[in-house]
């Protein structure tokens, strides 16, 4: 009785002393006493069911032999992903992260890095695949601003970008091997030597995914969902 008698009186203090004295945060609590309870259960649902999609993209780019598991694919992600939002430059070392921990749980080191790579190229492809069907969908209803098109343009920008980026990974030849083993050197945490050994290890698991249209689609999916 007295502790609920305590928080009675704390209850009463908060609500007329101390929240009033907060700029419209009074006026704002009771305008949310009157909104719909049922919108952020429906936002909370898809937002779980987004993070699910995104754990199983990474397992369907990772080989089954080497699979952690969702239950620890999950956990690995959760922590890369509040990482990433916690810390300056918070991508890269969400990324770095990431490869340790999925390193650590029984995945190959190219296999990780192959997983990152395409993870990261395939959910900037299948976002824009998105917005330009919803640009296409708009017009007719908002019809054409000059906003769309210099976004669309950054977007065509991109796709060019990652393009180049896959043609590069699947030739494999010896002017692209020059080019990491030049890259490797000018970098002083990293040796050259088995660079070119590491990028073609690679290149053969991006000509793998080319060919298994069932990865890619479970991959493209997934990616879909996520976003």
């Amino acid at each position: 009785v007295r502790r609920l008698a305590e928080l009675l009186i704390v209850g009463f203090v908060l609500e007329y002393f101390v929240v009033p004295q907060i700029g419209g945060t009074h006026k704002a609590v009771h305008v949310l006493a009157t909104a719909n309870p049922f919108l952020p259960v429906v936002g909370l649902a898809l937002e779980a069911l987004s993070l699910f999609a995104y754990f199983e993209l990474t397992r369907s780019l990772i080989p089954k032999s080497e699979d952690p598991g969702l239950a620890t694919v999950s956990r690995i992600q959760l922590s890369t992903l509040a990482l990433s939002h916690c810390v300056p430059g918070g991508n890269a070392a969400a990324s770095t992260l990431s490869y340790r921990l999925l390193t650590r749980a029984g995945v190959g080191g190219t296999d990780t890095a192959f997983a990152l790579a395409s993870q990261g190229l395939g959910s900037a492809v299948v976002l824009n695949v998105i917005f330009w069907l919803a640009l296409v969908a708009s017009l007719p209803i908002y019809g054409f601003r000059v906003a769309y098109l210099f976004v669309a343009i950054l977007g065509l920008l991109l796709m060019a970008f990652i393009a180049g980026i896959v043609i590069l990974m699947t030739k494999g030849d010896e002017r692209a091997m020059r080019f990491v083993h030049a890259v490797g050197s000018k970098l002083r945490f990293l040796r050259p030597e088995p660079l070119p050994k590491f990028f073609g290890q690679l290149v053969a698991r991006f000509k793998q995914l080319s060919t298994d249209r069932r990865q890619l689609a479970k991959a493209f999916f997934f990616a879909s969902a996520n976003w």
